[in-house]
């Protein structure tokens, strides 16, 4: 291969790396939507699209009120993203956050919970991290 076409390759590699970091970048400060922001966002939707209804009496101030005492049940979900927006703000709470997680397993004895915190804790990147907890929410129940 000749030196300039490898100076191409090269060049191509590094600004395929910078650009997918930046990717990295923008999903990780990409803000998740609640369930209860997305209920909210298409009841108001529903609204302003059909008349018969706020002909009713259904007024978007009594959906948004309705909502505020709509308590559903955690997702696994809501729970690993409430786990994650935590560590992201602060990283040396990490380990404290990732034990509050594996109390939700009450299945798993506690010699386990710390082989698995172990492996969790060493994680650094979060969408592995995210990864991993999901697929504890997959394998075994939580307790509520």
């Amino acid at each position: 291969m000749e030196k300039k076409n490898r100076e191409h390759l090269l060049f191509l590699i590094k600004n395929y790396n910078k650009k997918k970091e930046e990717f990295f970048q923008y999903l990780e400060n990409h803000t998740n939507i609640t369930r209860k922001e997305m209920l909210l966002e298409i009841s108001k939707n529903i609204l302003k699209n059909n008349d018969l209804l706020e002909k009713i009496g259904f007024s978007e101030k009594e959906i948004s009120k309705e909502l505020e005492n709509f308590k559903h049940p955690p997702l696994s979900d809501d729970i690993i993203n409430d786990f994650m927006e935590k560590i992201k703000k602060d990283k040396s709470k990490k380990v404290l956050y990732l034990k509050k997680f594996l109390e939700l397993f009450q299945e798993i004895n506690e010699n386990d919970k710390a082989v698995l915190l172990q492996s969790l804790e060493k994680e650094e990147d979060l969408n592995k991290l995210c990864i991993k907890m999901k697929s504890l929410f997959n394998s075994f129940p939580i307790s509520r």
